[in-house]
C-alpha cells in the first residue's frame, strides 16, 4: 500500500529551513516502528536533512527521487520519478506486503497524494508561523479521517501531539478494508476505472470466481478472497446498487433466507455465520460500497475465522 507517513504542525506546516522544527522522540519512534521492514521513498533533499548516522534508514528499503541522474548514493536506490519508485517497489508490495512509505519533502507529498491509499499524519501542538514547507490540504470530500489518537508525551517530546488516519474518499472502494496485496492490486484498477466492482456488468472484470446462483434480487459466487480457516465462504451480492439495508426492495430479505437454505443444503455445511455489511464502511469493514453479504463455515475443530467489523487506523 501507498502511504504517506508526516508530521504537520498546527498551522500546517511541516518544515523549517530544510529541518524538522520540532523536537518529538516518540514521533521518531512511532515512524520507525510504523516503516520498519518496508520501503521508504523521499527526495534528496529529505534524504539530506536525516543525520548521517540514519542514512540509510535501517531495516527499510530505501529510495530515493532525485532529477540528478547521475547520482549515487550507498545503501538506497535512486530514481527520477515516483512512478519509477512505485514500479520499482511493486512486486515486493503486492507479493510480500511490503508498504511503500512516503517520506518527503513538500513537492514529493504533492506529487504522491493522488496515487495514496492511506496518510498517517502527526498532528504537533506547536503552530510555527514561519514555516518555509506546508503539508498540502486534505479537503474531507476527498479523504476520509479514519481515526483519531491522541499521543502519550514522554521525556524528549517538546509538545503534546495526536496520531491522524486518513483514507481517499472513493465512490465504490474503501482502500482501508485492504486485506492482501493482489486484493490491492486489482482496487487500484477500480480506482482507475471508477466504477463499482460489484454491479453485475463488471462483477466479471475483477471477480474470478464464477456465479453459482442467480436469484431476482441476488447473486451468489464463492468469495475470491477467502478468510483464513474456512471450509466454506460464500459471497451474496445486491443485484442493484444500493449501499444500505433501506434501499432493499420489498422481497429481498425473503430471498436472502432462501439463499441460506439452499447454501446449507448444497454444502453440507452444520452451522457456521452470515457476515452482512451496510453502510459506511468505515463502520462496516467494507472494502466495497455495494451492499454484500458472506455465508461463511469454519472447519470444524481447526482455527476461528475472524470477521472484522469496522477498520482500525
Amino acid at each position: 500500500m501507498i502511504i504517506i507517513i508526516v508530521a504537520v504542525s498546527k498551522d500546517g506546516f511541516i518544515g523549517k529551513k530544510g529541518a524538522i522544527p520540532w523536537r518529538l522522540k516518540s514521533d521518531m519512534e512511532h515512524f520507525k516502528t510504523v516503516t520498519s521492514g518496508h520501503t521508504v521513498v523521499m527526495g534528496r533533499k529529505t534524504w539530506e536533512s536525516l543525520p548521517p548516522g540514519f542514512r540509510p534508514l535501517p531495516d527499510r528499503r530505501n529510495i530515493i527521487v532525485s532529477r540528478q541522474t547521475d547520482l549515487k548514493i550507498d545503501g538506497a536506490e535512486i530514481v527520477s520519478s515516483l512512478e519509477e519508485a512505485f514500479k520499482l517497489a511493486e512486486e515486493d508490495e503486492i507479493k510480500n506486503n511490503k508498504n511503500i512509505f512516503i517520506c518527503g519533502g513538500g513537492e514529493i507529498y504533492k506529487q504522491a497524494l493522488p496515487y495514496t491509499e492511506k496518510i498517517l499524519i502527526t498532528r504537533v501542538d506547536k503552530a510555527l508561523g514561519d514555516g518555509d514547507t506546508l503539508f498540502p490540504a486534505l479537503p474531507p470530500e476527498e479523504w476520509n479521517l479514519v481515526s483519531t489518537k491522541p499521543g502519550e508525551k514522554k521525556e524528549g517530546d517538546e509538545c503534546g501531539f495526536v496520531f491522524e488516519t486518513y483514507s481517499p474518499n472513493l465512490r465504490y472502494v474503501e482502500f482501508a478494508a485492504v486485506r492482501t496485496g493482489y486484493q490491492l492490486k486489482t482496487m487500484r484498477i477500480i480506482r482507475q476505472k471508477g466504477h463499482c466492482p460489484f454491479c453485475p456488468e463488471n462483477l466479471s472484470l475483477y471477480h474470478k470466481e464464477p456465479v453459482t446462483w442467480e436469484g431476482k434480487y441476488w447473486l451468489v459466487t464463492d468469495n475470491q478472497w477467502p478468510y483464513p480457516g474456512k471450509n466454506v465462504h460464500k459471497l451474496v451480492i445486491s443485484k442493484k446498487h444500493v449501499e444500505d439495508i433501506g434501499e432493499l426492495e420489498s422481497g429481498a430479505s425473503e430471498e436472502l433466507v432462501e439463499i441460506v437454505k439452499m447454501t446449507e443444503k448444497e454444502t453440507g455445511i452444520r452451522g457456521g455465520a452470515i457476515g452482512f455489511r451496510f453502510g459506511d464502511p468505515i463502520l462496516s469493514g467494507a472494502s466495497v460500497k455495494h451492499l454484500h453479504f458472506q455465508i461463511i463455515s469454519p472447519k470444524r475443530g481447526e482455527e476461528q475465522v475472524k470477521f472484522f467489523i469496522g477498520i482500525r487506523g
